[in-house]
């Protein structure tokens, strides 16, 4: 094997190390900001037990109830960004986005860290839906 095809495959090799590495810290990073966001979710669910009965919900697909609930704790505390995020994910599954649009975007301006792992999502999901329409 002539040097220039050993250094090729030595390139390849490190290409490949560094290609694992980074797929890995990815994932370890994806990993810890999920392990972080429901920490958050639990801490501050037990708040108010309503928000683990909305979380269930929607976990189980019974996104009419939950939905129900959501809004009736946005009239009675407009300032719950749980229940105008759970309400805008139980608006997204029953297909109104209009409305899941302006629920995640008030509950990401009362809570606006949520944007990268809890509204983003969404909302992304959401702008590609209408666009495609």
């Amino acid at each position: 094997m002539s040097n220039s095809q050993e250094t090729a495959l030595w390139i390849i090799a490190i290409c490949m190390i560094i290609q694992t590495i980074a797929g890995l810290r990815t994932f370890l990073f994806t990993k810890k900001s999920m392990g972080r966001m429901e920490e958050l979710q639990n801490k501050n669910s037990n708040r108010n037990p309503k928000h683990k009965e909305i979380k269930q919900m929607t976990d189980g697909g019974r996104y009419k109830e939950a939905l129900k609930i959501a809004l009736e704790l946005q009239q009675t505390n407009p300032a719950d960004g749980y229940a105008w995020y759970y309400a805008g994910i139980s608006n997204y599954h029953l297909k109104n986005l209009d409305e899941a649009r302006s629920q995640l975007l008030r509950a990401q301006l009362i809570h606006p860290t949520w944007e990268k792992d809890w509204t983003g999502p969404y909302l992304r999901a959401i702008e590609q839906q209408t666009k495609a329409v």
